[in-house]
């Protein structure tokens, strides 16, 4: 009887627990997710920045080339700047405490993770779906998070702008097709901006994300109420874009005498 009632109990646990974690998909999913990755991230044999990992290291630590920090250190063609800068405090860190690289990009690598395959592309999903009122379960979203931890686990030990970048694309897209204030959409501006800065492919994204900005609905005096705001709603996301582009304009024109906000090559 004892066992029986102790058997009892935890089975009781157990579905209490799984309860509260189905009840928060997404917060359940990227904490779970989190976990796995960071479990094999922080055990892997990997223990250097290879090829265009380190490479993305070393455009970071231009940033603080002149012994403190100066934007317009940063001069490579080849790449934007926006991933380097958001590295470049990691950099001081890890030659002021004597931390290993790796371990911090690890720490990255485990958030954008977590955060893609838990929260961000499944909210894209349910936004677009049939019934975007309906969450999608914490099974569908472990279930992609597994698929992405089996295809590219090893991606997320290395400063790579792959999958920031499409984290960033999924995200502004996500806020664009869910709508709502100017300052959602000046957001999205910035991540999809950001994410053709790290990703140039990206920019083939801009039109659809503007368009998304820009389609009124409605008729008569409804639309005519709709169109100004699509078209207030696309001056915030322009504003975003362009608070993203302006750095690099300035860069090009500094070092390659370039008069365009896009990466060079």
């Amino acid at each position: 009887m004892q066992a029986s009632g102790l058997l009892r109990a935890v089975q009781g646990a157990f579905a209490r627990g799984a309860g509260r974690l189905a009840q928060w998909p997404a917060a359940s999913a990227s904490r779970l997710l989190g976990f796995l990755f960071g479990t094999y991230l922080y055990t892997n044999s990997y223990n250097s920045l290879y090829y265009d990992a380190g490479g993305y290291w070393h455009y970071a630590g231009r940033f603080w080339s002149s012994g403190q920090f100066r934007f317009q250190s940063f001069d490579s063609i080849l790449r934007g700047y926006l991933f380097p800068l958001l590295l470049s405090p990691l950099t001081r860190i890890a030659s002021g405490w004597g931390v290993e690289p790796i371990a911090l990009t690890r720490a990255v690598g485990l958030g954008t993770a977590a955060a893609l395959f838990g929260v961000v592309a499944p909210g894209l999903w349910q936004a677009l779906s049939a019934h975007p009122a309906r969450p999608v379960s914490l099974g569908r979203r472990l279930v992609f998070g597994l698929l992405g931890f089996g295809f590219w686990r090893g991606y997320f030990n290395f400063p790579l702008t792959d999958f920031p970048a499409l984290l960033l694309l999924l995200g502004g897209l996500w806020m664009l097709v869910r709508g709502g204030a100017a300052s959602l959409l000046l957001l999205a501006g910035l991540a999809v901006a950001a994410a053709a800065n790290l990703r140039p492919v990206y920019l083939a994204a801009l039109p659809l994300a503007a368009g998304l900005c820009l389609w009124p609905h409605g008729s008569g005096a409804a639309s005519l109420r709709l169109g100004l705001a699509s078209w207030a709603r696309g001056l915030a996301f322009g504003v975003g874009v362009g608070l993203v582009m302006a750095p690099q304009l300035l860069i090009n024109q500094v070092h390659f005498g370039i008069n365009s906000p896009l990466v060079p090559l």
